[in-house]
């Protein structure tokens, strides 16, 4: 079955300059679990990373970090594996599996971002 059954159309897009404290706000705001981080330059959108709740966990509470003060850029993981949306589910958990990624931002025919993937989604449409 096609990828594209399965990821979440409607994400968030943030700039890397956004601090992590304003990027909570809004996953909590739309119960969202990651989000694309852009960095906008020359008029153009460059896609940066993808930011998600463990990342924050990880890099921003305790001895680690200050939310207020810190940038998404700056703890996001840098490389993003992508799949095109005509892909099968099953490539993109293969794929997830060589890289050890937990998400797959995912590419339209255009390679333009449509959406994130990840296993989770599977669990919840109830087909793993």
């Amino acid at each position: 079955m096609a990828i594209k059954h399965f990821y979440e159309a409607s994400f968030i897009r943030v700039e890397g300059t956004e601090t992590v404290r304003e990027i909570r706000e809004k996953m909590k705001n739309k119960k969202a679990k990651d989000v694309l981080v852009l960095c906008h330059k020359e008029g153009k959108a460059r896609q940066l990373g993808i930011l998600t709740d463990l990342d924050i966990s990880r890099n921003c509470f305790g001895e680690k970090g200050d939310s207020e003060e810190t940038q998404a850029q700056d703890i996001i993981m840098k490389e993003i594996i992508t799949i095109k949306n005509s892909n099968s589910v099953k490539n993109a958990l293969t794929l997830m599996y060589e890289k050890d990624v937990k998400r797959l931002l995912i590419l339209n025919k255009n390679n333009e971002a449509c959406g994130i993937f990840s296993t989770e989604m599977l669990w919840v449409a109830g087909r793993i």
